[in-house]
């Protein structure tokens, strides 16, 4: 019986874990950049919040910032889900080292500009 009851509770921690691993994977929010640190697209002290953007979330650059982006692709791809580029105010992002499919911006799903 107590056999039993273990394999339960390991079941249900598991299960739950699982379930916000998947969550918290596939929850898109929206990441404001503030540029008060400096222009470096991966530095987390550049976005409201405190963290760079990742895949599921939605970028939004309008100009209100100290230093306007660089995103340097030279690591790599990177992927956001949307992108809202000085829909209110004079916005620039400058995207360098974009030379190849395995180091190109891309965006799932809408681009404003």
């Amino acid at each position: 019986m107590l056999y039993l009851n273990n394999k339960k509770i390991f079941l249900i921690a598991a299960f739950t874990a699982i379930m916000l691993v998947i969550g918290q994977s596939s929850f898109a929010g929206t990441v404001t950049w503030d540029g008060s640190a400096s222009t470096v697209w991966t530095n987390g002290a550049n976005w409201i919040g405190d963290a760079p953007p990742n895949t599921n979330d939605d970028v939004v650059i309008d100009g209100n910032y100290t230093n306007a982006p660089i995103l340097n692709l030279s690591g790599g791809a990177v992927t956001i889900n949307s992108l809202s580029l000085g829909e209110n105010n004079f916005s620039k992002l400058t995207v360098s080292n974009c030379n190849s499919t395995a180091t190109q911006l891309n965006i799932t799903a809408n681009c404003t500009i």
